[in-house]
């Protein structure tokens, strides 16, 4: 008997796999995915290993059920890799697999419940809830499991599922019909071969010429979609004789969904590189064209001022490896990045080029997923996800901007960060990595001062700027703005550079980096801030919300509310908006420049992919000449019409409680300052703040990257913040406070009793603390930190429970 060890999709922080016996009549190998039965349940599961032996009772090992075509999906050094990235993010090896999996690999099992069990319930005190359920299965049948725990409510799932085990209620579980799949559509053809049917033409009659010109049209490589379309040209007669035939044929082709099939690509060719740029190029070249050892240099930082000319080194070195016949994974931060970032590398690589991210529609995903497993592409760009890409022969992998904290999933497990991904496949695949940015993450410019990541450097601007130099910038005091009067948003040196701009038919960004028109609504009369119900946090208010009148809504969760509910604490109608958004910018900018197009880009206005795309071809292409935007306008954009950039509030974000807020004013304000002054013009950008001494504001406004890092990393040194130290944060919720207080408590308990007892002294624990925001969806959180040389070591000793959530290297610690 053969025995299969196999990872259960099934939630759990350990790496386990469970036994399981291989029916005769089913060829497993390691790699393929197969259904199991698992308690009560029919889970999916990844074979990671084949063996004789156990040493397990024979009795309680089952048979595997069946097998998914298709595999196996993973190999040998792909199940390594996958085993590396759960154990160092301390999450179940089918999860992380799963990341590696095309989508709608599997049909799912759904429960249906069928009826209710009459004899036994006759012998069955019923609560009410119970009651309600049963009324609910009665009225409707074949309810899916899912269905009836949303119609219940609150307790849905705990009831539903004890009143199944106690066979109170008959259910089935049967498959679900694949979501997502090929899609063909008939296509009508010639059925036989073109000496046949010239034959047959040339022995048709005079009175024939419909069928005869109909066989000579299938001859000129035409085809049809539709049998009507051949009746409107040819006539019925002459199409059903055909059929009957057998000269034309229907034959199902399959539709690819092809989310590049609109665009349009003007072929261009390289730029003739500066020095700074060439010695980068060759550094990387050389790095794939090597055979990759142990000693030899395969990571590199690439740090370039904005404007420098980032992208022409990725594109000569994308080339280089397409010459030497290997493979390409380009990644980008945010899909608002994809549509301009898309448009060079398509430009010069036509036909070459995937995409792979979350924008695409569900069918798209997974056409394109399928052509690159089949090899039809050799440039994958994406966002975080296309990092496991099943991209074969892999020589270079680019992580543009770096810095950014997008690269981390921090919502759903697992938490990966796609960067820390990328260094495992290198050094696995032997591929050369590249990150590049204008402002390093503080831990990889330490890298690159020792040995782990090769600093390559480009100084000077790339573009035709007379003076070859980065925009001037000017920091406004908003006090004195204050104090002579001016209580708008805009300093009166913003207006007259934004008209100065607007006259010379120059482009403007304005930026603040938070949306709707205000960020929080209080009541004046006892000064209490409207929020959410059910998240512990302001909800923003929104004036010009798509499809909807003027509305309260929480960022969290997404309720809305009307704005002009009485205070809940004095009744009180009287309120005050504060901390403006980018909806109320866009609003006031208009009234100083009526006559002006204003384009605003935020998560409010680009809720699909396609949104992106239209908004940067409107600003950058007509004569709209003032975008305002968030942190979507930061990154990544080469305008170089843009002669102006406004920063209306450089505070926002300085206040966080969290060791990394100055870095990232830092970056956000270096990197929204670059877009201005990229063509035949100097740009000049103005930082408005209410703290000018700031030092992240003022190296920002000097674009002195080196100096802020200098003093950042004493400051983290000091603190023995990362990166001298990791950190794993532990984050756990629970719907009844005082139980999860009671839970969180318990687990510091065991926390500190466990380091007392192993003696653990190179790590620190700190909290618990309430997470930010302590409420979201009903659900109250909590966190704890561990912060040390080796945080994981604490993690394996008490092993927290399933219900807490494990973050390995958190992005953010508030």
């Amino acid at each position: 008997m053969k025995y299969a060890e196999i990872a259960v999709d099934f939630h759990d922080n350990s790496q386990r796999a469970y036994t399981y016996k291989i029916p005769n009549d089913l060829l497993i190998e390691i790699g393929d995915l197969v259904w199991v039965p698992f308690g009560s349940r029919t889970l999916c599961g990844v074979v990671l290993n084949l063996t004789n032996k156990h040493n397990i009772d024979e009795e309680i090992i089952k048979n595997i059920i069946s097998k998914i075509n298709d595999g196996p999906y993973f190999d040998e050094s792909k199940l390594k890799l996958i085993k590396y990235i759960s154990d160092y993010y301390r999450t179940s090896f089918f999860s992380t697999a799963s990341l590696f999996l095309p989508p709608n690999a599997f049909s799912k099992i759904i429960t249906i419940i069928k009826c209710i069990n009459d004899e036994k319930i006759k012998n069955y005190n019923l609560s009410n809830i119970e009651q309600k359920l049963l009324n609910i299965v009665k009225k409707n049948k074949n309810i899916t499991k899912k269905q009836l725990v949303k119609k219940v409510g609150l307790a849905g799932k705990t009831l539903v599922d004890k009143m199944i085990r106690r066979d109170l209620l008959i259910c089935e579980n049967i498959w679900d019909k694949p979501k997502i799949g090929p899609v063909y559509h008939n296509r009508i053809i010639l059925g036989i071969s073109k000496n046949k049917a010239t034959e047959i033409a040339e022995k048709l009659d005079q009175k024939k010429s419909k069928h005869k010109k109909l066989i000579n049209w299938f001859l000129d490589e035409n085809y049809s979609d539709t049998k009507t379309f051949l009746i409107k040209e040819f006539g019925y007669s002459a199409t059903q004789w055909s059929f009957q035939q057998g000269i034309i044929i229907r034959r199902k082709i399959k539709r690819i969904r092809d989310p590049l099939s609109k665009f349009f690509f003007q072929q261009e060719f390289a730029h003739t590189p500066n020095k700074e740029q060439s010695y980068s190029i060759d550094r990387i070249t050389q790095s794939i064209k090597t055979k990759i050892t142990s000693k030899s240099s395969h990571k590199f930082l690439l740090h370039g001022i904005t404007g420098s000319g980032k992208t022409e080194v990725y594109l000569q070195a994308i080339e280089e490896c397409l010459n030497l016949k290997k493979n390409v994974i380009f990644l980008v931060p945010e899909i608002s990045l994809t549509p301009q970032t898309l448009n060079r590398i398509a430009s010069r690589f036509p036909g070459k080029v995937a995409l792979l991210h979350s924008g695409l529609t569900s069918g798209e995903r997974y056409d394109q997923w399928w052509r690159i497993k089949n090899n039809e592409y050799k440039i994958i760009l994406g966002s975080r996800s296309a990092i496991f890409a099943p991209l074969s022969n892999l020589g270079l992998i680019i992580i543009d901007e770096e810095h950014e904290w997008s690269y981390k999933q921090s919502d759903k497990s697992p938490r990966y960060d796609a960067r820390k991904v990328a260094d495992l496949i290198s050094e696995m695949y032997k591929a050369t990595l590249l990150l590049g940015s204008a402002t390093p993450d503080i831990v990889s410019y330490k890298k690159s001062m020792g040995s782990q990541l090769e600093l390559l450097k480009l100084n000077s601007r790339f573009s035709k700027t007379k003076k070859d130099s980065l925009p001037t910038v000017q920091i406004i005091d908003m006090r004195k703005e204050r104090r002579k009067g001016n209580f708008e948003m805009f300093s009166d040196a913003m207006l007259k550079d934004i008209s100065k701009s607007i006259t010379f038919d120059e482009k403007v960004i304005l930026f603040l980096n938070r949306r709707g028109s205000s960020s929080y609504v209080q009541c004046l009369n006892c000064g209490e801030i409207q929020k959410c119900n059910s998240c512990d946090i302001p909800m923003t208010y929104h004036q010009n919300l798509t499809g909807y009148k003027p509305k309260l809504v929480c960022h969290y969760c997404n309720k809305k509310r009307q704005p002009n509910r009485p205070c809940k604490n004095c009744n009180s109608i009287q309120v005050r908006r504060s901390n403006p958004g980018t909806e109320l910018v866009e609003k006031n900018i208009k009234k100083f420049f009526p006559k002006i197009d204003v384009i605003r880009w935020d998560s409010d206005t680009a809720k699909k992919r396609k949104n992106h795309d239209d908004i940067l071809r409107t600003f950058s292409e007509s004569g709209s000449k003032i975008l305002v935007g968030t942190q979507m306008i930061a990154k990544g954009l080469d305008i170089s019409s843009v002669s102006f950039v406004g920063v209306i509030s450089a505070d926002t974000g300085l206040s966080l409680p969290d060791f990394r807020a100055n870095e990232r004013v830092f970056q956000i304000l270096t990197q929204v300052i670059g877009r201005a002054g990229r063509g035949q013009k100097r740009g000049k950008a103005i930082i408005q703040t209410f703290n000018p001494e700031n030092i992240a504001i003022q190296q920002a406004a000097n674009q002195d990257y080196l100096g802020f890092y200098n003093s950042e990393i004493n400051v983290r040194s000091t603190y023995t913040n990362p990166p001298f130290t990791k950190l794993i944060k532990l984050v756990y919720s629970a719907r009844d406070e005082k139980k999860g207080l009671s839970e969180v408590n318990n687990t510091m308990r065991i926390l500190k009793n466990a380091m007392e007892l192993y003696g653990e002294t190179s790590n620190v624990v700190l909290g618990p603390s309430p997470a930010y925001p302590y409420k979201i969806r009903n659900y109250y959180r909590w966190q704890i930190i561990i912060k040390g040389i080796s945080p994981q070591r604490i993690v394996d000793i008490v092993k927290p429970k399933n219900d807490w959530y494990i973050d390995v290297d958190p992005i953010v610690i508030s």
